[in-house]
């Protein structure tokens, strides 16, 4: 499957909500993306397989550290390696913002997400008590540290575009 990365565009949310439904419980609404977009801090990026997009992600730089806000994949095409395209693009972004980590949440049940991001050089660092609702859950903060000069995932040329 030949994937590209792109910013996402007002055009895109259709699609990108479809997915946001089929992944959450509590998905955000369109008017959250469409902030998301307008946001200086705020990069948004879509994959696409053959014109159709797949996956997004939604990032937030904040001075030294990268927020993964939303990284969701299509359930058609997970294990295909989207998500972890994904997320090499979100820490190449952070590395070339100057973050000197990256931080995000999921769920504790979220098995195959805590699989990818521990795969991918995050570690578990806290636990949040009912972070999420609907139904209610603890979420696992986990934390990369990003080191430009070292050889990691993000390195390896997949980037999001500028």
């Amino acid at each position: 499957m030949a994937i590209e990365i792109q910013r996402m565009t007002e055009a895109d949310l259709e699609s990108v909500g479809r997915i946001e439904e089929a992944c959450f419980s509590s998905p955000w609404s369109r008017e959250t993306f469409q902030r998301a977009l307008r946001e200086l801090s705020v990069t948004c990026f879509v994959v696409r397989a053959d014109s159709d997009v797949v996956g997004y992600a939604v990032l937030r730089l904040q001075g030294r550290q990268l927020l993964v806000a939303n990284l969701a994949v299509a359930p058609a095409v997970q294990g295909r390696g989207v998500g972890r395209t994904l997320l090499r693009a979100a820490l190449g972004l952070g590395i070339r913002g100057g973050a000197s980590w990256a931080l995000l949440d999921v769920r504790a049940s979220n098995e195959r997400a805590i699989r990818l991001y521990s795969t991918s050089g995050f570690e578990a660092v806290g636990r949040r008590r009912g972070y999420y609702s609907d139904p209610p859950e603890d979420s696992i903060v986990m934390r990369r540290i990003l080191v430009p000069d070292s050889p990691s995932v993000a390195d390896r040329g997949e980037s999001p575009p500028a």
